[in-house]
């Protein structure tokens, strides 16, 4: 969930022309707030997550706050399902939160 309060759905596009990313997941623990797990391959630099965060910024949300975490490898499910994304948030605090949110082109504003 963006701080504007829109869902958030996909990541895949956000990573989509990053070469120097082996794996990510993108975990969300508190409305507004997402900590990006990586593991980085060899070529990686500092030019690599400056520019996942501008996708970010561009595709998800500007307002979102990001934490990249580097780790040697990101755990697989207890049925060894890879999963992306993961949100540790109550779906009905989400829901709620939700649909509180007035889009933009509602109210007028951009």
């Amino acid at each position: 969930m963006t701080p504007e309060g829109r869902l958030i759905m996909r990541f895949d596009p956000v990573f989509r022309e990053t070469r120097n990313v082996k794996e990510s997941q993108v975990i969300q623990d508190r409305p507004g707030e997402i900590t990006v797990k990586i593991v980085r391959r060899a070529t990686y630099t500092s030019k690599d997550e400056a520019f996942i965060a501008a996708e970010i910024d561009r595709l998800v949300s500007p307002s979102l706050r990001v934490t990249f975490d580097y780790v040697s490898d990101i755990s697989r499910e207890p049925g060894g399902k890879f999963r992306a994304v993961k949100s540790t948030l109550d779906p009905r605090m989400v829901l709620s939160l939700a649909r509180e949110w007035t889009p933009p082109e509602a109210t007028g504003k951009r």
